[in-house]
């Protein structure tokens, strides 16, 4: 078995880094689908260059637009 596979398992969670360019300033939508009923998702964090190293967690953000 492979490392991450491991890792995935033991703390039960799955940890994912992904980088998407933006083009252009302003206002953006980040749409999440299911894809599967088992998957939960939990938590988003994004970083937009402001995220200063920590070994805590991002202070939650409150929701815009609504």
């Amino acid at each position: 078995m492979n490392r991450r596979w491991e890792r995935n398992t033991s703390d039960t969670v799955n940890v994912t880094t992904t980088v998407h360019p933006i083009g252009r300033p302003g206002g953006h939508t980040l749409k999440c689908r299911m894809a599967d009923p088992a998957v939960i998702l939990q938590r988003l964090e994004i970083d937009t260059g402001r995220l200063e190293a920590s070994h805590l967690d991002p202070p939650e953000s409150m929701r815009a637009g609504r």
